[in-house]
């Protein structure tokens, strides 16, 4: 008695195979697959899976799925991600399915509702309490938030401030290096000027010396020359070798020297010519005279630059030496900068380590923020702002044990209470609202039924009055109506049980002329179908109608209850209309007007009207 099931054998359950190739439903856009192979089941269901699901096609949606089964004439039942059903033949199944409880089930969903709202109220007092202690513990952590966010904001401007003294530094010692180099690059240049002063200034003493050996040497020859000519002569071979290493080495002073040699040369040939020589000689030794004292000035002079540049090394000298004191002192600066620039390196890395560790603590103490910002959230919905509007006092040292053990307390009501429902503030109007809802249709449907059945009642009276009244008429017109077609006898029709009006049987009671009929089953067919039609009758003049139409109801009489039916007919026409279907001749014969259908031709059915008024009016007799 649990209801209807039905059950798919293994055995017997063969799969139905779609008779539509899967390569061409692929061309479809927003085609998924069919139906049984989107599925994981064990094999021995496979029968069973593929004749329900072997002959659905899956879709993406309702358009590509509408478009698919169109090209197919609607052959093929697909269904869509949404839900949404396309049936073989054309007809769409889709929309969302509205579940609600019965009436039946009100009364327990309000019991089931009060009893939510009870439980409910004491969840949300006891959240109310876990609130005050969580608002206490964010606005101590907010605290300390604070606390830290100063001191962090501190070591950054200590930081700052280090970092900008930092670059000065590092500015200095930049420009103390160029310094240092550019004086370093000046030293070098006077070392290397000095350098050659002292080569050149080498290189003109020795000169000087060569020159002064070789005038010595030219005097001591021309001296010799001048004492005796005669010796000229022996040594002409001589002092022409001499004349020629004095030309070659006057050559190298002055062009006039090469003239001498040529002279000289030209005296070893000629004596005649040596006076001659002589007297060039003379000459060429005034001149070497003048070029001696024009080197000797020019010695003079390299001297006076020799000193100039003894007096300039000996400035520079002096300048490298307080260069080099210079040069000390920006070492030593240097290296006191270095120092200072490590001290300061280390007090950066200890303050930036600080920094960082702070910094690590910033964001464990945020995280840890909004891990109890997120949990007040998702536990009671409640934001920090909102917490603080609360107004719940902080706790000290002192108020701490006593709330640490109320939270305890708290705590161990809420677990014997069981989960909490973090939604029951919603839960709650939802409930309120449904139960609200539900009373109000409650008192409406008990006032309806209350108004049903009073008019239920008024109708059942009405109903029991009509009906005895209808049934009194109706058995009153059936005497009439029976004797009428009878031609005498007896009817009557009343209630198997006149307590129940409206539940009571009807029981027909005739007696045609000449017979006692105990049951209508005593009386042949011709006999209850002309009974039928006098109630037929009877019933007609309690409520007469427009026109009534009646198929062959006369067809088991004979011919004079034909007679007898059709002038009934004849008598009620003035308020009723009556069509008849029949092949009766006496049926026809009463009629006005008469219609035949025919079939002259096979396929083709022809009408034929024949009205009597007419006939009669054309012919002047009297059908």
């Amino acid at each position: 008695n649990s209801g209807r099931a039905t059950f798919y054998p293994i055995t017997t359950v063969k799969a139905l195979p779609l008779n539509i190739s899967e390569d061409d439903m692929k061309r479809y856009t927003g085609y998924v697959g069919i139906a049984s192979a989107l599925i994981g089941y064990e094999q021995k269901f496979a029968g069973i899976i593929g004749y329900m699901l072997g002959r659905t096609v899956v879709f993406d949606n309702l358009d590509n799925a509408g478009a698919m089964a169109r090209a197919y004439g609607y052959r093929v039942r697909i269904v869509t991600l949404d839900g949404q059903l396309i049936n073989a033949g054309g007809s769409f199944t889709g929309g969302s399915v509205r579940r609600d409880s019965g009436m039946l089930t009100r009364t327990a969903d309000i019991a089931r509702a009060m009893s939510d709202v009870e439980r409910l109220r004491g969840e949300i007092a006891a959240q109310n309490a876990l609130i005050a202690q969580k608002n206490a513990d964010i606005k101590s952590a907010e605290d300390d938030a604070e606390e830290q966010k100063r001191r962090a904001g501190l070591i950054n401007s200590l930081y700052t401030a280090e970092n900008t003294q930092l670059e000065v530094m590092k500015n200095q010692l930049g420009g103390d290096q160029k310094r240092l180099g550019e004086v370093s690059a000046e030293l070098d240049s006077l070392s290397d000027g000095l350098s050659d002063y002292e080569g050149r200034r080498a290189a003109l003493a020795g000169e000087c010396r060569e020159l002064e050996m070789r005038l010595i040497a030219l005097s001591d020859e021309i001296s010799r020359l001048t004492a005796s000519r005669s010796v000229l002569s022996d040594k002409a071979e001589d002092a022409a070798r001499r004349e020629n290493a004095l030309d070659i080495e006057l050559t190298r002073q002055s062009g006039e020297l090469s003239a001498s040699k040529n002279t000289l040369d030209f005296n070893i040939s000629s004596q005649t010519a040596l006076e001659d020589q002589i007297s060039r000689g003379e000459a060429l030794v005034y001149e070497l005279n003048v070029k001696l004292i024009e080197i000797k000035n020019k010695i003079e002079t390299d001297k006076r630059q020799a000193s100039e540049l003894s007096a300039a090394a000996e400035t520079c000298e002096a300048d490298k030496i307080r260069l080099s004191g210079e040069i000390s002192a920006l070492e030593a600066r240097q290296n006191e900068l270095k120092n200072q620039t490590r001290d300061m390196t280390r007090r950066r890395e200890s303050v930036f380590s600080e920094y960082m560790r702070l910094q690590s603590e910033r964001a464990g103490i945020g995280a840890e923020q909004d891990k109890i910002t997120a949990k007040l959230w998702e536990d009671y919905e409640l934001t920090y702002s909102a917490c603080l509007a609360l107004e719940h006092d902080a706790l000290d040292d002192s108020t701490r044990p006593a709330a640490a053990a109320r939270q305890n307390e708290l705590r161990s009501r809420i677990r014997a209470l069981g989960p909490v429902n973090v939604g029951a503030l919603e839960e709650y109007k939802e409930v309120a609202a449904r139960y609200e809802f539900l009373k109000n249709q409650h008192d409406d449907l008990v006032k309806s039924r209350d108004d049903f059945n009073d008019i239920i009642y008024k109708l059942e009276n009405e109903m029991r009055l009509r009906f005895s009244d209808v049934m009194e008429e109706i058995d009153a017109n059936f005497k009439i109506v029976f004797s009428e077609l009878f031609g005498g006898g007896t009817a009557e029709v009343k209630l198997s049980d006149p307590s129940d009006v409206l539940g009571s049987g009807i029981d027909i009671n005739v007696a045609p002329p000449g017979k006692i009929i105990r049951s209508m089953s005593l009386l042949s067919g011709g006999e209850q179908a002309f009974v039928a039609i006098a109630l037929f009758f009877a019933i007609l003049k309690v409520n007469p109608v427009p026109f009534c139409i009646l198929d062959e109801i006369e067809a088991a009489l004979d011919d004079v209850n034909v007679y007898r039916f059709a002038q009934y007919c004849r008598r009620g026409s003035d308020r009723t209309q009556f069509i008849n279907i029949t092949h009766r001749r006496g049926t026809m014969e009463a009629a006005d007007v008469l219609y035949g259908v025919t079939m002259y031709e096979k396929g083709i059915s022809k009408v034929i009207t024949l009205n009597v008024a007419e006939v009669e009016e054309k012919t002047g007799i009297k059908l």
